[in-house]
């Protein structure tokens, strides 16, 4: 790692780590004043949540999501996170953003309203799909919300890469490699994140069902009756009993090269689940999801991490690796921070550009069987009980060691990428970051679930008391700052162009939906 680290701060080479190209996906539930999840459809000028670059919807017409371009200052992607959420308080009336990862107060599924997306065939294949996931899974937790942290190296930095390790392959292929043995190692050291930055440590006590259901002994009441929480949980949401398919644990899915990847997708799109064999047609015929495969589409598999690139219309994700490699990686295992108002912090986001940067330049064997079975024990261990004195994971070789251990000698070995990142960006940053956050591996109580689960009883709120008042305050903070005007008139332009795109779209279709589904699978049988 020294090697590599030093070569790269050569003067010629040092400004590539001031060119990492970093997005934010973050969602976040549409609710009424009073806290309840907003029946009402998707704002007209938020413009179309199909064709919108920025502002879509995910799985329900109440869950937004906001999406920030592909941004080389940390500074400018926070900045336009903002504005985003300023353009959408201002479109919304009196309607707040739910402010943490778990929902709301669901009295009924029913109440979850699916998002609608308008009839072209790519509108009515998207509603389908989420319609499939509702009755694969059930609503309520497709409605568990989080950010995505999208990563990428420079074009540059790739032959400077391959110089140092005198690498014969073509670019294409020797990123998309190289950003596979960064996933791995992500799945790796992953359990750091949500010891840090989780903030699920408790939950509504209308997901009682889904805690019956696993059995969860670890939860507790709060006073209030109404709250669930975990003493020393760090992220409930990636827990079982937050956004997990167990179902699809059955699937096979290899992180150890693009081939085995794709295939091991595609293979569950293409194979028949007996489970979703019985979700008949509607009587009158209409379907009720998109197949009745293991998988419906690639994104129903879900992972932390995932292997991306930009994709063309009526692609397939897979396809699109197949063809043209590896673009970025997509990091999926944050909750939204409550004490941020646009749910991410400055300081998360320079921690998981070194993170990423030393998964990116780390050795990264292959994983084996057991290496998976140790990094899933560790995470489950991690998100319920990352806070408990001396908790132990596993190490790579199976055996017990302190978590504080694991996660003192992580912060030693990423040290050297801090202080690379540092001098690329003529800063102290990088460094003063991981400083600051060590504090949390001495004392667990100041890691944002720590920090969280103590205001919440010094407070005596409920979960939703507390998740209301930060709504509320978030609202305030956003409005209350200025927004330059032309950010203002982008988004107003963007919001009217992206209505007349989807119109556009649902004019100038020509195949029927059978024939629009039947094209798109067929993609699969060409690759």
């Amino acid at each position: 790692m020294e090697d590599i680290c030093s070569y790269f701060k050569a003067s010629k080479r040092r400004s590539l780590f001031r060119a990492i190209k970093r997005g934010i996906e973050k969602e976040a539930l549409r609710i009424t004043p009073k806290g309840k999840l907003s029946q009402n459809t998707h704002p007209v000028g938020l413009g179309s949540s199909l064709t919108h670059p920025f502002i879509t919807t995910d799985y329900s017409e109440a869950l937004l999501e906001f999406i920030t371009p592909a941004e080389r200052s940390v500074a400018n992607s926070l900045q336009f996170l903002q504005s985003v959420h300023h353009y959408t308080y201002n479109n919304i009336g009196s309607e707040l953003l739910w402010p943490m990862s778990m929902p709301c107060v669901l009295e009924d599924e029913s109440e979850i309203p699916i998002a609608d997306y308008g009839s072209s065939n790519v509108g009515k294949m998207k509603q389908l799909y989420r319609q499939g996931l509702s009755h694969r899974y059930g609503r309520t937790m497709q409605v568990i919300a989080g950010i995505h942290y999208n990563f990428s190296m420079p074009h540059e930095f790739w032959s400077y890469y391959q110089d140092f390790y005198k690498i014969n392959d073509c670019i294409v292929d020797l990123k998309t490699k190289t950003y596979f043995a960064q996933l791995r190692n992500i799945f790796r050291y992953s359990s750091i994140i949500p010891y840090l930055f989780g903030a699920s440590p408790t939950m509504c006590s209308n997901f009682v069902d889904n805690i019956k259901a696993h059995g969860a002994k670890h939860l507790k009441l709060l006073d209030d009756g109404s709250t669930y929480y975990s003493p020393y949980a760090t992220s409930l949401r990636m827990s079982n009993l937050g956004y997990q398919n167990d179902g699809q644990a059955q699937i096979n899915i290899s992180y150890n090269d693009l081939e085995s990847y794709t295939k091991g997708l595609i293979k569950a799109v293409r194979t028949k689940d007996p489970k979703w064999e019985k979700i008949l047609p509607n009587k009158d015929g209409t379907r009720r999801q998109l197949n009745d495969s293991i998988l419906q589409i690639e994104n129903e598999y879900y992972s932390l991490v995932r292997p991306k690139r930009v994709i063309k219309s009526g692609e397939s994700p897979g396809a699109a690796l197949i063809k043209r490699g590896v673009e970025y990686i997509e990091l999926r295992a944050l909750d939204i921070n409550p004490n941020s108002a646009v749910g991410i912090t400055k300081e998360q986001v320079l921690f998981l550009d070194i993170f990423l940067c030393y998964c990116l330049l780390q050795n990264s064997p292959p994983l084996t069987k057991n290496d998976e079975d140790i990094i899933k024990s560790n995470w489950e261990q991690v998100v319920i009980y990352g806070r408990k004195p001396n908790i132990t994971i596993l190490s790579n070789e199976g055996k017990k060691v302190l978590f504080f251990e694991f996660a003192s000698k992580l912060f030693e070995d990423m040290l050297p990428i801090a202080n690379l990142l540092d001098v690329g960006n003529e800063t102290t940053e990088y460094s003063d970051t991981l400083k600051s956050l060590s504090a949390c591996i001495e004392n667990p109580e100041l890691t944002m679930s720590g920090v969280m689960l103590k205001q919440m009883k010094d407070n005596k709120y409920s979960f939703c008391q507390y998740a209301l008042e930060r709504a509320r305050k978030n609202k305030k903070d956003i409005l209350g700052k200025s927004v330059d005007q032309k950010m203002k008139n982008l988004l107003h332009d963007i919001a009217i162009k992206s209505v007349k795109e989807q119109q556009q779209l649902e004019e100038s279709d020509t195949l029927s939906f059978c024939e629009y589904l039947q094209k798109y699978y067929n993609q699969f049988d060409l690759l």
